[in-house]
């Protein structure tokens, strides 16, 4: 379809600029930081996990500062901490974090030390070799972006090792909300080599995911179908807060409104559990196949809403917390209600749950991700991301076959009815047609002569009324049978048929050997000519069945009502049948008339 065309080559060149944007920016600026501060040949295949090797500082001092640390306070206050543990809950006061780098053996020269978590309001990064301040470093999402080191969506620090022992790097961060710290020590080229990999893979993932957004939203202009817009809703809300996780939105869009962006995340959470929500149920046709499920996922759509309210009222970490509970209700009540749905053999529902299963999945992974059970990965790092599009996609595809299978319900439907009007139709014709003879019925022909008298007295015409008699048909029933009676009354109106040339002129079998006739429109030397041309039709027939034929005549009384004898059909029936009976008693095959 051409609409499709449009959108396709619309995504395409969107998911370019995507790419440019998020791969091509960053790749430049890495360029230039690594030939400033790395010679070529400096290189380690891949870089330090630092996770399980700080120390974080348990005093009771909440005003240190760098120089009161560096000369004052021994090693026992720095506690190692034990196991991979990456995340922290919020605290008043900063957190203080010490990295001993000659732990690791490194070699001197040029590093970045890379904090894999871009929604830190305060970070304070100090380099230090034995007791002398080499490098400071203030960044943060509190601070202006183009005050970072290095322009990353993450947080990199960039520092030169001159002595290996006594190299040690203190964290100072201080955060409204909860975090985790994956940390990682680069070489400039190796960190420029992994980074431009990574800024592909977001621009791929998020690139594809607006693609699904704008293509269903097309959809939606076009059809109007309200599922369409939930998807869109629910897929757009997860691609910013994906976005906005990865730093990404804070890097290119609002870097300088940044109380905005400590709020937007419990907005898109809630907005994503929402339209999931409706999408839900719109997808599933919960209010027409299950209204009780559609009550229960309506109520989890109010209950996504509860943290926008208290965004109003309470700290950020209350209402982070309140999110993610948001989060684990929604994704545990939605799949009961999904699962409820594939039990009662729901194909939709099936291929719903299917598309979700990747979430529900990747959920438990980052979760033991941040606690420590689970070391920082490719797979670890991106889960989230990588199950979001995944379900999108396979959403969009799922979708797409709920909407070919609707539309082929409709058509089966519509082709259902159709066959139906087609045989009520045949019915209603057939109840008012002879079984016999196959000409109206007499009661079609009393529907027809009130609509034909009514028009007639409309346009101030006149209208005549044949009547019609078979001469000596009891002699044909009684000598050759009713069979050949039978014969004799299809064949004759067959004749009878042939004489009439107008569309709106009604033959009918009256009854028994009778016919009668309407003429609309028509005035006594019409009649007559109709009803000769019918009884000659008629004497000049051979009627033959099997070995025997016959040649029968008619007999026909004629009467036309005009405006001044007046539009009376008892009166036209029975002044036609007086001269049928005339015609009769005249010696039968002749025409008599009235007007």
């Amino acid at each position: 379809m051409p609409c499709n065309r449009v959108v396709i080559t619309i995504a395409f060149f969107v998911l370019i600029i995507t790419l440019t944007r998020f791969g091509g920016t960053f790749s430049g600026d890495l360029v230039s930081h690594a030939e400033a501060f790395e010679p070529a040949a400096s290189t380690v295949p891949t870089p330090l996990q630092l996770n399980n090797y700080f120390y974080q500082y348990q005093g009771q001092q909440t005003d240190l500062k760098i120089e009161d640390i560096i000369r004052q306070y021994q090693p026992m206050d720095w506690p190692l901490e034990e196991g991979n543990k990456s995340h922290f809950e919020h605290s008043d006061a900063p957190i203080w974090l010490k990295v001993n780098l000659a732990d690791f053996k490194i070699q001197q020269g040029a590093w970045f030390f890379e904090i894999a978590y871009p929604l830190l309001d305060y970070i304070d990064f100090y380099y230090v070799e034995g007791k002398e301040l080499k490098n400071v470093y203030y960044s943060g999402t509190q601070r202006p972006h183009k005050q970072r080191p290095i322009e990353h969506n993450y947080f990199a620090f960039p520092f030169n090792v001159e002595a290996v022992d006594g190299a040690t790097v203190y964290l100072k961060i201080n955060t409204i909300t909860s975090f985790t710290l994956p940390i990682k020590l680069w070489r400039p080229s190796l960190f420029y080599s992994e980074q431009r990999s990574l800024m592909l893979f977001h621009g791929l993932c998020l690139g594809s995911m607006l693609i699904m957004g704008l293509y269903n939203l097309m959809l939606y202009f076009g059809t109007r179908e309200r599922v369409y817009i939930f998807y869109t809703g629910y897929v757009f809300c997860v691609l910013l807060f994906l976005a906005c996780e990865n730093g990404f939105l804070y890097e290119y869009f609002w870097s300088t409104s940044r109380t905005f962006n400590s709020s937007v995340i419990p907005i898109l959470m809630s907005a994503s559990v929402l339209f999931a929500c409706l999408f839900c149920s719109e997808f599933l046709e919960l209010q027409t196949k299950s209204p009780k499920l559609s009550k229960i996922i309506y109520g989890v759509a109010a209950y996504a809403l509860t943290p926008l309210v208290f965004l109003l009222f309470v700290d950020l970490d209350v209402v982070a917390g309140i999110s993610n509970m948001v989060i684990f209700v929604a994704c545990i009540i939605g799949t009961v209600i999904v699962g409820v749905r594939a039990l009662d053999k729901d194909l939709m529902a099936r291929l719903f749950l299917f598309c979700w299963s990747f979430i529900l999945v990747a959920l438990p992974f980052i979760a033991l991700n941040q606690i420590g059970f689970i070391g920082n990965n490719f797979y670890t790092e991106n889960a989230l991301q990588l199950s979001c599009l995944l379900e999108s996609v396979l959403l969009s595809f799922a979708l797409s076959q709920k909407i070919k299978l609707d539309r082929r319900e409709k058509h089966t439907a519509i082709r259902r009815n159709q066959d139906l009007e087609k045989s009520n139709d045949e019915l209603v014709q057939l109840s008012n047609l002879d079984g016999l003879t196959g000409i109206y019925n007499r009661r079609s022909f009393d529907a027809h002569s009130v609509l034909s008298f009514r028009l007639a007295r409309h346009q101030q015409n006149s209208i005549a009324t044949l009547l019609i008699d078979i001469d000596h048909f009891k002699q044909i029933n009684d000598f050759y049978g009713h069979q050949m009676g039978d014969a004799c009354l299809c064949k004759i109106a067959d004749v009878l048929r042939t004489c009439l040339s107008r569309e709106y002129d009604v033959l009918a079998r009256y009854g028994g050997e009778e016919f009668v006739v309407l003429l609309p429109n028509v005035d006594i030397h019409g009649a007559k000519h109709v009803a000769e041309k019918m009884r000659n039709a008629v004497e000049s027939t051979e009627i033959k069945f099997g070995t025997e034929a016959v040649h029968l005549t008619i007999s026909i009384g004629v009467s036309v009502v005009t405006p001044e004898t007046g539009y009376s059909i008892p009166n036209a029936l029975k002044w036609a049948d007086q001269k049928l009976y005339a015609a009769k008693n005249g010696g039968r095959n002749r025409v008599k008339w009235a007007a």
